[in-house]
C-alpha cells in the first residue's frame, strides 16, 4: 500500500508499535538491477544487533510482483519477530545470547515460539478490528503533501485486488484460489499480536476458515474506504473500541497498590496483588482474546468463570475464594471504578458455585510437613530404585531424572512444586563458579505466584553432593536452552499438578501416606527446618528478609523508614551459607544420581509410555 519512495522510514505508523502494517516500508529493489525481485530489508532491534551480527535482515521475496511480495514479506517479518521475541526472553533471563541464541536469521529457518491459542468469535472480532484501525491509520499517515497520482494508482490497484479476493473467498470459501495466501496473512497478523493459531501438521483450528472469511471481509471494507479516499471523499479513521482503550491490569496495579498500602497492612496488599496476577493468568488461558487486555474489556462473566475455576478445578475451599480472591478483585476494580478506569465493576454480581458441605470440609484438610521417618522411608523405597514394588505404568518412572531430582529439589530448596516442575535448562545458571536456580515467568508456559516469587537461589550443597551439577551439564549438552529441565514435563499445561498426581499415586498405597501428605509437604518440611536453623544458629545472625527471599515469600521483616526502598535483593552468593544451614541431619538421602540412573527399575510399559509421550510432544 502506498509508494515506497514516499513512505515514512521512521518505523511503523499505527496503533501497535511492534506490528508492521505496511510491508512497503521494508520492500526494496536492488540498486545494481541484477534482479527485479523485491527484497525485504527489515531492521534488527539495536540491542540485538551485536548478537545477530547485522543491522538488517535482507531476504529476497523471489518475485517482482508487488502484491505477491507483500504477502511473502509479511511471513518473513513474522518469522523475524518470533526470533526477536525469543531473544528478548533469553536476554531477560540473563543468558549470554552470543552462545544461547544462534544467528538463524540468515536462512530464515525459524519456528514459532508463541503458545498456540484457540480461536473464538471474540478473538476473531478483535483481530479484525485491530487490523482495520491500524491499516487506516497507516493510510492517514501516508497521505501527506507528497502524495501524488502514482500513489493513488498503486492504492487503487491494491484495493481492487483485495475486493476481488474477498468476493471469491465469501463465495466459494476454502476452494478460492486466494484462500491460502489470505489465510497466511491472517495467521501472520495474529502471530504479530502474540496469538499463534494452529494450522499445520498438528491439526487446524476449527474456526480458522471462519477467521479467514471475516479477515477477508474486513480487508474489503478497508479497500472500499481507500477507494473512496482516492475519489476525494472524507472517510473517518476509526478508533479502537473503548474496551481496547485504557490501562491493562499490570499497568494499573502499581497505582492501586500505592493507594492501598497507605494505611493498610502491606502483607495483605501483596497477597491481594498475587491473587490479581492469578486472575490475569487465568484470563489469558481461558479467554485468549483477553491476553494483555485493558481493564474496560473485563466483564462479570470473566470474574464468574475465575471463581468457578478456583472451586471446581483448583478445588479451593469456598471460604478461601469468598474471603480471599473475591475481596482482592473487588478492592482492585472498585478503586478502578472510582478512578474512572472502568465504567462497570465486573465483580458486582458474582455468585459462587455451590459445592456440598462434605466436599468443602474435605478441601479444608491441611497440608502437613513430612515426618523425618517418612522421608527416610521414601528415599529407601521403590521410587528411589529399591525394588520394583509400587512402580506402575507412567512416564514419570521412565524419566528417572524427574523421578529422582524433583522431590530432592523441593526438600533442599523449599520450592513450590509449580516452580520446580516448570524449570527450563536455561533456568539453571552458573556465575563465578556458583550454580543457581532462576525462578522466572519469562519462558513459555512459566508462571509465578507473586512478584516476590521471581528470584535467583543458589543450589543447595546437598544437591551438589548428589551430582546435580553433572546432571545439569549433561542436559545443557543434549537439549536446547528453552527445553524443560525434565523432559517428561515438556508440553504439559500444568506440570506440577500432573507430578502431584503421579507422586500421590505412589506414596499413598505403597508407603501408606495420609491424604495430608503431598508434594507441597516438602515445602512445609523445609519451613520447619528453616525455623530450626534460625533457632539453632541464632536469629540475629540472619539478615532481615533473607529467608523470605530464599522461599519466594513476601518480606514482612522489612527495614524501617526509607531504607527499605534502597538497594536490590540479596545475591545468590549471599544466600548460599544460610541456605546450607537449613537441613535436618536425621534425613538419610538416597544414593547418588549416577548410581540411581544405572540401577533404577523401569518397567517396559513405563518406558514405552514415556517414549510415546516424548514423540507426541516433538511431533
Amino acid at each position: 500500500m502506498g509508494n515506497t519512495a514516499k513512505s515514512k522510514q521512521n518505523g511503523t505508523v499505527g496503533v501497535y508499535k511492534t506490528v508492521l502494517t505496511d510491508m512497503d516500508l521494508y520492500l526494496k529493489k536492488r540498486s545494481d538491477e541484477k534482479s527485479d525481485a523485491y527484497q525485504l530489508c527489515y531492521p534488527v532491534p539495536r540491542e540485538l544487533q551485536s548478537i545477530f551480527k547485522k543491522r538488517y535482515v535482507r531476504k529476497s521475496t523471489g518475485t517482482a510482483d508487488l502484491r505477491t511480495a507483500r504477502r511473502v514479506a509479511a511471513q518473513l517479518v513474522a518469522q523475524c519477530e518470533r526470533t526477536f521475541q525469543s531473544a528478548y526472553a533469553k536476554l531477560s533471563s540473563g543468558l549470554d545470547l552470543a552462545t544461547a541464541v544462534p544467528p538463524q536469521l540468515a536462512n530464515m529457518g525459524l519456528s514459532p515460539t508463541l503458545p498456540v491459542v484457540s480461536l473464538t468469535a471474540e478473538l476473531i472480532a478483535d483481530l479484525c478490528e485491530r487490523w482495520r484501525v491500524s491499516h487506516l491509520q497507516t493510510d492517514d499517515a501516508e497521505r501527506d503533501d507528497d502524495f501524488g497520482l502514482d500513489d493513488i494508482k498503486d492504492i487503487g490497484e491494491y484495493a481492487q485486488n483485495i475486493l476481488s479476493d474477498a468476493k471469491e473467498i465469501t463465495t466459494v470459501g476454502k476452494n478460492a484460489s486466494s484462500f491460502v495466501y489470505v489465510k497466511e496473512e491472517a495467521c501472520d497478523w495474529a502471530d504479530m499480536l502474540g496469538f499463534c493459531i494452529l494450522d499445520g501438521q498438528g491439526g487446524q483450528d476449527p474456526l480458522l476458515a471462519e477467521y479467514v472469511k471475516k479477515f477477508a471481509m474486513e480487508k474489503a471494507s478497508v479497500a472500499k474506504a481507500l477507494l473512496a479516499r482516492n475519489e476525494g471523499e472524507v472517510t473517518p479513521t476509526p478508533s479502537l473500541s473503548k474496551r481496547f482503550q485504557g490501562m491493562s491490569i499490570q499497568e494499573y496495579k502499581p497505582i492501586w497498590m500505592k493507594e492501598r498500602i497507605a494505611g493498610n497492612d502491606p502483607s495483605t496488599v501483596m497477597l491481594y496483588a498475587g491473587r490479581i496476577d492469578q486472575f490475569e493468568q487465568f484470563l489469558g488461558k481461558k479467554f485468549p482474546e483477553m491476553k494483555g487486555t485493558t481493564l474496560r474489556a473485563i466483564e462479570g462473566r470473566h470474574v464468574q468463570a475465575f471463581t468457578s475455576y478456583l472451586l471446581m478445578d483448583e478445588k479451593l475451599k469456598t471460604s478461601s475464594v469468598q474471603n480471599g480472591h473475591i475481596p482482592a478483585l473487588r478492592s482492585f476494580f472498585s478503586y478502578a471504578l472510582s478512578d474512572g478506569h472502568v465504567e462497570i465493576d465486573p465483580c458486582a454480581n458474582v455468585k459462587l458455585s455451590k459445592i456440598s458441605k462434605k466436599d468443602d470440609m474435605e478441601r479444608a484438610r491441611p497440608r502437613h510437613p513430612f515426618e523425618i521417618g517418612f522421608l527416610n522411608k521414601l528415599f529407601a523405597s521403590a521410587w528411589y530404585g529399591h525394588g520394583p514394588r509400587g512402580i506402575k505404568e507412567s512416564p514419570i518412572y521412565a524419566d528417572v531424572a524427574a523421578r529422582y531430582w524433583i522431590p530432592l529439589i523441593l526438600l533442599a530448596q523449599g520450592f513450590r512444586p509449580v516452580e520446580c516442575c516448570q524449570f527450563s535448562i536455561c533456568d539453571i545458571v552458573e556465575s563465578a563458579g556458583l550454580l543457581s536456580f532462576d525462578v522466572t515467568d519469562s519462558g513459555e508456559g512459566q508462571t509465578v505466584k507473586t512478584d516476590a516469587t521471581r528470584r535467583a537461589v543458589p543450589v543447595s550443597e546437598r544437591l551438589l553432593e548428589l551430582g546435580f551439577a553433572e546432571f545439569v551439564e549433561r542436559r545443557k549438552k543434549e537439549g536446547r536452552a528453552g527445553d524443560r529441565l525434565f523432559p517428561v514435563m515438556e508440553g504439559r499445561e500444568e506440570p506440577a499438578k500432573w507430578f502431584t498426581q503421579q507422586f500421590n499415586r505412589f506414596i499413598r498405597p505403597s508407603l501408606d501416606a495420609p491424604a495430608t501428605y503431598t508434594p507441597n509437604s516438602f515445602r512445609h518440611t523445609w519451613e520447619d527446618m528453616r525455623r530450626g536453623a534460625r533457632s539453632k544458629y541464632g536469629m540475629d545472625r540472619w539478615p532481615l528478609g533473607m529467608h523470605f527471599q530464599i522461599a519466594g515469600r513476601e518480606d514482612i521483616e522489612r527495614e524501617e523508614g526509607s531504607a527499605k526502598d534502597y538497594g536490590s535483593k540479596y545475591k545468590a552468593a549471599q544466600m548460599k551459607p544460610f541456605l546450607n544451614l537449613i537441613w535436618n541431619e536425621e534425613i538419610i538421602l538416597p544414593m547418588k544420581f549416577s548410581d540411581f540412573e544405572a540401577t533404577a527399575f523401569v518397567s517396559s510399559a513405563s518406558r514405552k509410555s514415556f517414549k510415546a509421550y516424548i514423540e507426541k510432544v516433538k511431533g
